[in-house]
């Protein structure tokens, strides 16, 4: 039972570091994409 806590455990957290990668990728992209846009309308 403890290693399937663990193991559980370990899964959660796998999942969470994913998801907040994740929401890191789309931010850069989203930011970038902004900035783009920005300088196009600039020049």
């Amino acid at each position: 039972m403890v290693d399937d806590d663990t193991q559980s455990a370990t899964a959660h957290t796998r999942k969470m570091k994913q998801g907040l990668l994740l929401r890191i990728v789309v931010h850069a992209v989203v930011f970038a994409e902004g900035k783009a846009k920005f300088q196009i309308k600039k020049s």
